[in-house]
């Protein structure tokens, strides 16, 4: 059992220690972004839209929508000012950062 636990912690210290450059550590986030899918979903429902309506509409794919509204990587200030227009209301009002 000691070496089992001596192996455990030398693995550990390993991984701690590994340079794992290869994996992106910058503009992705943890997880996906509830409250921005809600308001995005609330903003498109109301215009009486579905959402694959709405990012066909903007010529967005469906893979660029889905990253987009789940927040998972960082939208171009361009894109977020292109999504807002076509809800018709400030873009800070759907991207703002949440306090987590």
């Amino acid at each position: 059992m000691i070496q089992r636990a001596d192996n455990l912690n030398n693995f550990r210290k390993e991984q701690e220690s590994t340079d794992n450059s290869f994996f992106c550590k910058e503009g992705v986030k943890v997880c996906k972004n509830a409250l921005l899918k809600t308001r995005l979903q609330t903003l498109i429902y109301s215009k009486g839209m579905k959402e694959s309506e709405f990012y066909n509409k903007l010529d967005f794919t469906k893979q660029y929508w889905y990253n987009i509204s789940w927040g998972i990587f960082p939208t171009p200030l361009s894109n977020k000012i292109k999504i807002a227009s076509a809800l018709g209301v400030d873009s800070r009002a759907i991207f703002k950062e949440d306090n987590k």
